[in-house]
């Protein structure tokens, strides 16, 4: 069989130790599929591997993906730019009405800002600066200055 024609697929395999890694199976591989309290095993050889079944259980296995909203886990170092009005996050500076962003849950706007802010500072080349107002206190206080 052609490499062309193989069908892989991308799953969870658990180690020894329970680490939970991702790993690709080629299905052509695969001896037999079950399914255990509804999880999906798909079994090679003496190793088994589980489906991904819902984005909860992927978050827990990406380093660097946060969930900013239900329906979500986006790639922190790839954010560029944080729209809090509208409640999005961008993946290019200057974004347009036709560029691709991912959402963020109004009740996280305050948990994650500073966050999202340091990190769009790292992922532009930019530095972030803070100053804070003399009538606030605390995190709401902060403005950020980015200097290139």
């Amino acid at each position: 069989m052609s490499l062309k024609n193989r069908r892989h697929m991308t799953v969870i395999k658990e180690t020894q130790d329970g680490e939970k890694i991702l790993t690709c199976i080629d299905l052509d591989e695969v001896n037999f599929i079950d399914s255990d309290n509804g999880k999906i095993r798909f079994h090679i050889d003496n190793q088994v591997y589980f489906q991904i079944t819902n984005i909860s259980e992927l978050g827990e296995i990406l380093e660097g993906f946060i969930p900013l909203d239900r329906p979500n886990l986006v790639n922190l170092l790839k954010i560029k730019k944080f729209d809090s009005k509208n409640g999005k996050v961008y993946f290019e500076e200057n974004p347009n009405p036709n560029s691709i962003f991912a959402t963020v849950a109004k009740t996280k706007y305050e948990l994650i800002s500073v966050i999202l802010k340091r990190f769009i500072s790292h992922n532009n080349n930019t530095t972030l600066e803070f100053e804070q107002k003399k009538e606030t206190k605390g995190l709401k206080g902060f403005l950020e200055v980015f200097k290139s």
